[in-house]
């Protein structure tokens, strides 16, 4: 049990305190950390390096859209719960 459980990234969480806010979502590293929707043992995205400075705003993540990155992860996730 615990870190050995597969958990979902929680991108929602992550991406708007990333160093790589602003990046689009199709180019690295947010490309690369988006394709991964689950982890073994942690919700944090792949890429992901704490930023020093938070933006106000709390929508968009990396993908800048009004979601988040939750559409993309929820697609990600569907593919492995397939699996």
């Amino acid at each position: 049990m615990g870190d050995s459980q597969l958990k979902e990234v929680n991108f929602h969480k992550y991406c708007r305190k990333c160093e790589h806010r602003g990046v689009k979502d199709y180019d690295d590293p947010c490309n690369t950390c988006l394709e991964t929707g689950m982890r073994k043992g942690t919700e944090v995205p792949t890429k992901w390096k704490k930023k020093d400075t938070i933006p106000e705003e709390t929508t968009g993540g990396c993908c800048r859209k009004k979601d988040g990155c939750g559409s993309r992860q929820k697609k990600n996730t569907e593919s492995i719960e397939r699996s």
